[in-house]
């Protein structure tokens, strides 16, 4: 699912559905063509027993929640989430943005 997030701007992905490689709910080069690629467990990610649907390296989310690793450049920038499915995760990001809207 894609969408722009403000007028103008570029879209920002989510895969939170099959990640490996070749079973994937994002289009094909989308985490290549993404300057950001967070997940919510990177080291969850690398230690799946099939390829992850990207070789790119995987930003915290959590990192960059916390200023501690870059975001988003600009409206320019496209974005990738992908979620590793950790517990709740979900959850709790959606009712954050919820809140934000």
């Amino acid at each position: 699912m894609h969408r722009r997030s403000r007028a103008g701007s570029r879209p920002h992905g989510r895969a939170v559905g099959p990640r490996a490689a070749g079973a994937y709910e994002t289009p094909p080069g989308l985490a290549e063509a993404a300057a950001l690629v967070v997940s919510d467990s990177p080291a969850q990610a690398a230690a799946y027993g099939a390829p992850f649907f990207t070789s790119r390296e995987l930003t915290h989310l959590g990192a960059v929640l916390a200023g501690d690793a870059a975001g988003r450049g600009g409206d320019a920038d496209i974005t990738l989430y992908a979620s590793t499915g950790l517990a709740g995760s979900e959850v709790v990001i959606a009712r954050r943005l919820l809140e934000a809207s």
